[in-house]
């Protein structure tokens, strides 16, 4: 065989090969196209199922200000399943609860009037409870918690939290401390509920079956605390790597379920039977989980994300997500800039 054959044959041969070659990689670009679009096609699926029902749901209560062009302040019905923020009050409820028919919303308030009062979500009139000095004043005098020489009763309102409906009255928390707020013939008086020497909490959940029966976040733990006899039962280790203020948890209305954070799971903890299940993974160095809130049917997750910026350690930039607790399907529903202020959210 002459040289100039022997060439051509192996030139045809590689040429072969790389043809061969050539077309895997056609068809593995192909498969791998074909998948992601089939993927996405499945998020934008379930995307738009989600938000179909969401669209069945209560609003979400968000009481925020607002900085840039769309600079505003108060508090707002959230739709996520339509993405639509109504006003409904110039003043921002902090730590809001909402009632159990989700008709009104209690939280402190610090515009004007400083105090305790209700949003009535029918006709969005506001009642102004119980002013913060009176119950300052009714601390001081009956309960001996220390204060400064001079009160400054603004400053002082910012130490409430955890507002909430309970009985004929109502709960919240001052330096840790769980206090019930009732009118007697007119005249507001306050027991102590739960005292900080024993217990820490965050957030508590009062049980509507067993008034006696309360469920504290304690730190790290989640715990079931009998305020009549003090007697209290270890529910469950969070394990969280961070403790926010005012706590990350929530307990859905018929007391049988707990969406909780832990080392970067969302997670559902059964009431009834002990269990936990991880519901979905969301961890990053530069984004923490701020809120949690379940849906009225315990179907869905509402929890914000905070993103901090390299150039701004102190700040958030808000992200808004909803995760489906059958599915463990999660959308992203809203962002909102760097200094946007929240100041509370009830589902």
């Amino acid at each position: 065989m002459m040289f100039g054959q022997e060439y051509k044959k192996n030139a045809s041969h590689v040429n072969k090969n790389f043809n061969k070659k050539n077309h895997l990689w056609i068809i593995l670009t192909v498969l791998i196209l074909a998948a992601i679009s089939s993927y996405l096609i499945y998020l934008n699926i379930t995307r738009k199922k989600i938000l179909e029902d969401l669209q069945n749901q209560p609003p979400i209560i968000v009481s925020l200000g607002l900085i840039g062009e769309d600079e505003d302040y108060g508090t707002f019905k959230y739709y996520p399943g339509t993405g639509k923020m109504e006003k409904i009050s110039d003043m921002a409820f902090k730590n809001l609860s909402y009632s159990e028919d989700r008709t009104k919303i209690i939280g402190v308030v610090n515009d004007g009037f400083y105090g305790i009062a209700e949003l009535d979500l029918r006709d969005n009139t506001v009642k102004e409870i119980v002013s913060i000095k009176d119950v300052i004043n009714k601390l001081i005098v009956e309960m001996g918690i220390e204060t400064p020489d001079t009160i400054n009763y603004r400053d002082m309102s910012y130490e409430f939290s955890e507002v909430k409906y309970y009985k004929d009255g109502y709960t919240f928390m001052y330096d840790r401390n769980i206090y019930f707020l009732y009118q007697d013939k007119g005249v507001w008086n306050m027991n102590p509920l739960l005292n900080k020497d024993e217990y820490m909490p965050y957030n508590y959940f009062f049980n509507k079956d067993n008034n006696d029966e309360v469920y504290l976040e304690d730190g790290h733990l989640f715990k079931k605390v009998n305020i009549r006899n003090n007697s209290s039962k270890i529910l469950l280790d969070m394990g969280t790597e961070y403790v926010m203020k005012d706590g990350l948890s929530d307990i859905s209305d018929d007391m049988k379920k707990l969406v909780h954070h832990k080392k970067g799971y969302i997670s559902i903890y059964d009431l009834q039977t002990g269990k936990d299940k991880d519901i979905i993974k969301h961890f990053s160095m530069y984004q923490y989980i701020l809120d949690l809130k379940l849906s009225k049917d315990s179907r869905y997750i509402f929890y914000t994300l905070g993103g901090v910026s390299f150039m701004n350690t102190t700040d958030y930039r808000y992200n808004f997500y909803i995760v489906d607790t059958k599915t463990g399907s999660r959308i992203h529903v809203k962002s909102f800039n760097y200094c946007d202020y929240f100041y509370g959210f009830d589902w």
